[in-house]
């Protein structure tokens, strides 16, 4: 049985990735419709496009895709491809979407998951009275851990 730290935090994660999703929708949303005036076509529709990328909820299966490659800082070539096939978007205009997304949900994750993770951790080694000097000790402090 999972310990009830370990379901804080999964929820915490989750609730993170709500927020973070809601977080950089409008921006992606932003880049696509600044490329799309750049190059004079009013026939892109920038929500179909974000929705391709990213889905349209951080349950959906395109933002986990998403989410799962963009944690290692990659792009699905799948959504690459469908933003060459969007009129009006070059391959330059494909990188600078794929690149704005990167860093976008890269800033969120670390905003809305990460500092929500170490804060959490800091809160379950005060409960647990582990101090600093106790996580450089190379000594174990318990028989049953050797």
């Amino acid at each position: 049985m999972e310990s009830p730290y370990g379901m804080r935090r999964l929820q915490g994660q989750m609730e993170g990735y709500i927020r973070g999703y809601l977080a950089i929708i409008p921006k992606i949303g932003m880049q696509v419709r600044k490329i799309a005036k750049s190059g004079n076509d009013n026939n892109i529709n920038e929500m179909d496009i974000v929705n391709r990328m990213m889905g349209r909820a951080s349950s959906s299966p395109e933002f986990i895709t998403f989410r799962d490659l963009a944690i290692e800082a990659k792009f699905s070539k799948l959504t690459f491809t469908y933003l060459l096939t969007c009129r009006g978007i070059s391959i330059t205009h494909a990188y600078s979407i794929a690149s704005k997304a990167l860093m976008e949900f890269i800033c969120a994750f670390r905003k809305h998951v990460w500092k929500h993770r170490c804060m959490n951790m800091a809160e379950w080694e005060r409960a647990h009275n582990i101090t600093q000097a106790d996580k450089c000790s190379t000594t174990r402090s318990s028989p049953e851990s050797a």
